[in-house]
């Protein structure tokens, strides 16, 4: 720990992966750089996570800091921990991931590499499965320069990466807590892309393990459980003043749509938001068909994604 604090601080977010938690605390420990704090904020678990960590704070050989919230969803526990943070950098490591021993070692010498001209955000890696094999798709060339909005509209990779970003702008940049009890990661990757930059690298930095029960599994329940914030994602999205190309556009519109039906809107008289336009228009199809397949599947029981055993959601 340095006079400023620390170099990371890795942050955790969970509720009822007790189970799980003991590899989160064993990578951490295997880790090379020794820079850093592990933060622990309980979404109000029930399953003995307190004294777990609790009983690793008395033996542990580096800070850890834990945290128990009411039940509020992961964007809340991520504020908590963006406020609480002494670290220069925040990780963020669920608990169904792990990192490779030199993972914050490479994180530190990347961000060295940057230009100090404050012009940041994050420097992200790739994630991987257990196998090696990688999540979603790499970075169109390594060590490149964009930022997050251009990785999705431009460059349109997918797939979940492993992120370091600043503290200080996940501080002044919160996610929105009057949403609902889901906010998308995302969010506020988009609302920091006009002003902060992101370095890309195509290597393995975070290991992942879906879980059945986690929320990969469950996002299209979780988000028609909170179509406030679902809405205003899209809505941002598409008035981000980026191109935009048809079918992606499309596709948001549609979601749109979908979502604000979830909520009760009725979005084709515009009280959800958006103006009306012909691609607004056009899209509404889709959307109805999409609001009219989720109801479906949730009085089936069907709309979870299923899982592989090799950890893959279909």
């Amino acid at each position: 720990m340095t006079e400023q604090g620390f170099t990371f601080s890795v942050v955790t977010v969970t509720y009822n992966r007790a189970h799980l938690l003991p590899r989160v605390y064993e990578c951490l420990c295997a880790q090379a750089f020794r820079d850093f704090e592990w933060i622990v904020v309980d979404d109000g678990s029930t399953d003995g996570t307190d004294g777990l960590v609790k009983a690793w704070v008395r033996e542990a050989r580096f800070e850890i800091r834990y945290f128990r919230q009411e039940n509020g969803g992961w964007h809340t526990g991520f504020n908590r921990a963006a406020r609480e943070a002494r670290g220069r950098y925040l990780n963020n490591l669920d608990s169904d991931d792990w990192y490779p021993p030199d993972a914050l070692a490479r994180w530190d010498g990347l961000w060295r590499e940057l230009p100090g001209d404050g012009g940041w955000y994050d420097v992200v890696g790739l994630c991987a499965y257990a196998d090696g094999s990688i999540v979603g798709d790499p970075f169109p060339q390594d060590r490149m320069d964009s930022d997050h909005l251009d990785l999705r509209l431009k460059w349109r990779v997918r797939g979940d990466k492993a992120v370091s970003c600043r503290a200080d702008v996940s501080r002044a940049y919160p996610y929105p807590e009057d949403l609902g009890s889901f906010v998308t990661i995302t969010m506020v990757w988009n609302r920091v892309a006009p002003k902060y930059r992101t370095r890309c690298v195509n290597e393995i930095l975070k290991v992942v393990e879906y879980q059945a029960e986690g929320l990969s599994a469950r996002t299209l329940r979780i988000r028609a459980e909170s179509p406030r914030a679902a809405c205003v994602y899209y809505r941002e999205l598409l008035g981000c003043g980026r191109p935009i190309r048809p079918k992606e556009k499309m596709r948001a519109y549609a979601n749109f749509l979908r979502y604000a039906l979830h909520g009760g809107e009725r979005p084709l008289t515009g009280s959800a938001g958006l103006p009306l336009s012909a691609a607004w228009l056009v899209s509404a199809p889709a959307g109805a068909y999409l609001y009219l397949r989720d109801r479906w599947r949730f009085r089936r029981g069907s709309d979870r994604r299923e899982l592989h055993p090799d950890g893959r959601f279909a």
